[in-house]
């Protein structure tokens, strides 16, 4: 960069200086660099710049109070045909009297920076701010072409500065980076702007805030979002406390508030920790839904010791009351409020648990013996049940005049039965005959295990199934098997109450000559007769119930 030091006036200048001091306008009208050297010269002398370069537009001119003014402008080397050296740098100004003329001048000599010419690969873009003395003008001006005005650095910075200030001021209007906006007797639903607010559910122009029961203050904070005009929500919270409230904007209306659950309103319903009923408190009055603890001191309690409480309350008349006992029995009680009168504790048996012993509660046990309510409890072999020697017992004893019993399976088929209790039927009638529940889903085949060197078809295994009280048999036995053989034992639950005759057929196109089979109450599958032995005996056909 070109060291110039301080500009010195010209004598045309120091004339037109003392001119100025008179009233005289002192008018800057451009800027001259070039590459002269002095050899000699002096600088007071010069009319004009020694080899002038280049003239540049003021862009610039700023008077201070101690005499002085800045005049500046920009140096760009797009124009330039050849490079030089900026030696020169001179403020031209208009005489009224002599015309334009060299008001101050500079020459860097040796220490003058090189210009490259414009179209290369250096592009040069030059502030230069010159100070000059203007004494005690009053009135300095320069000649400006607007079109050519860069901005400065100082300009720049004031601008930005501006810009800020408005943009705070603009953002502390929505609450933003300041106390958050007052909009105390608005009406909530006509808040549009993304920001934070504040309103006074006191008075009575605030509308359309959250509800205010007891314990809340007056004061609301409300945060609103915006994604456009159909899209909003808005969160709300108490000024003091910790209570917290939202609503969205959809379909064109406002949802109402809903108050999100704190840790301490989710510990007042018992939950995290349970709430310890007072002593003397009667649990006909506890009905908020929520986990308690309760003594026998309670009145209403359902034992004489201490309990867990869950409450369910749909009503003031309508509630729902479950007690565990806190003991190691584990003992489940329930009740029910139905519009506004209680019903007395009954307990309930744990499914899961081993609440009844099999050992006690078999068939033959009488219905009255059962707890009311419902229990389960498994049974083997010998305890008088239907299906395989094992299985679960499902018993629903709506009191103890009516019942219903379920007895499913354990192994085999897993099949299931019921039977209905109606003690209007007797003690001895009191339960019904089993029935089995028959589903409509695909039957499952056993392979059956033949004997007497009989074998299966390849293709067509021999198999049974049972589907309710009808067993049916399917498959192809190979040929070879004589008259009165037997190829097979059906197993207990698959075997008719007395023998059943069939007549089934060979696998021969030839002949309409087919085999005689008959099964017994044994279960045993013995083929009586055939016409020949060179073809397989069909099992398809055979078919019948069972006890």
């Amino acid at each position: 960069m070109s060291q110039f030091g301080s500009l010195i006036l010209t004598n045309n200048g120091k004339n037109l200086q003392s001119k100025a001091q008179s009233g005289t306008v002192l008018r800057f009208t451009k800027i001259g660099v070039g590459d002269g050297r002095l050899n000699g010269s002096a600088i007071p002398s010069l009319n004009n710049l020694i080899n002038l370069k280049k003239s540049l537009q003021i862009q610039k001119l700023k008077s201070y109070p101690d005499g002085k003014a800045v005049v500046g402008s920009v140096l760009l080397n797009q124009d330039i045909a050849s490079g030089f050296y900026f030696r020169e740098l001179g403020v031209f100004a208009q005489d009224p009297d002599l015309g334009e003329i060299l008001y101050c001048y500079a020459n860097a000599g040796d220490l003058g920076e090189y210009i490259p010419a414009g179209g290369g690969p250096d592009v040069i873009e030059k502030v230069i701010d010159i100070f000059t003395l203007v004494g005690n003008a009053t009135n300095v001006t320069a000649i400006i072409d607007t079109s050519v005005v860069y901005e400065t650095q100082e300009g720049a910075a004031e601008k930005a500065e501006i810009a800020k200030n408005a943009a705070i001021d603009w953002a502390k209007s929505f609450g933003m980076g300041d106390v958050a906006k007052d909009v105390t007797g608005t009406d909530l639903n006509l808040l549009n702007q993304t920001g934070f607010y504040r309103a006074d559910r006191n008075n009575e122009a605030t509308l359309n805030g959250p509800s205010r029961v007891s314990g809340d203050h007056a004061w609301v904070y409300v945060l609103h979002f915006k994604s456009g005009e159909s899209n909003k929500k808005q969160i709300a919270y108490d000024f003091a406390n910790i209570a917290r409230w939202e609503r969205v904007f959809v379909n064109g209306a406002w949802t109402t508030w809903k108050q999100l659950a704190t840790e301490d309103r989710i510990k007042s319903f018992g939950l995290v920790d349970v709430i310890r009923l007072s002593n003397g408190e009667d649990l006909n009055t506890t009905l908020n839904t929520g986990f308690y603890y309760g003594f026998s001191g309670n009145p209403n309690a359902p034992i004489n010791g201490s309990y867990f409480l869950n409450v369910f309350r749909y009503s003031s008349l309508y509630t729902l009351q479950i007690a565990v006992s806190a003991d190691s029995n584990k003992k489940t009680f329930t009740r029910t409020q139905i519009n506004g009168i209680w019903n007395g504790w009954k307990e309930t048996s744990n499914i899961g648990d081993d609440v009844l012993d099999r050992a006690t509660y078999k068939i033959t046990t009488p219905p009255a013996s059962f707890p009311v309510g419902t229990t389960v409890f498994s049974v083997i072999s010998g305890d008088g049940f239907p299906g395989s020697s094992q299985g679960t017992v499902i018993t629903h004893a709506i009191n103890t005049d009516r019942s219903v019993q379920y007895f499913i399976e354990k192994s085999g088929n897993k099949r299931m039965f019921f039977r209905n209790g109606d003690s209007a039927l007797g003690a001895s009638n009191y339960w019904s005959a089993w029935s089995e529940i028959v589903t409509d889903g695909t039957p499952t085949f056993t392979n059956l295990t033949l004997q007497n060197g009989a074998t299966s078809a390849s293709n067509r295994p021999a198999r049974y199934t049972r589907v309710g009280k009808l067993v049916t048999l399917e498959g192809e036995i190979s040929p070879g098997i004589a008259a009165g053989t037997a190829i097979g034992v059906l197993p207990a639950g698959f075997r008719p109450p007395t023998t059943r005759l069939f007549k089934t057929a060979l696998n021969t196109a030839t002949t309409n000559d087919g085999a005689t089979i008959y099964v017994t109450e044994g279960g045993s599958i013995v083929v009586y007769a055939l016409a020949n032995t060179s073809n397989g005996i069909s099992l398809m056909g055979i078919s019948f119930y069972v006890d």
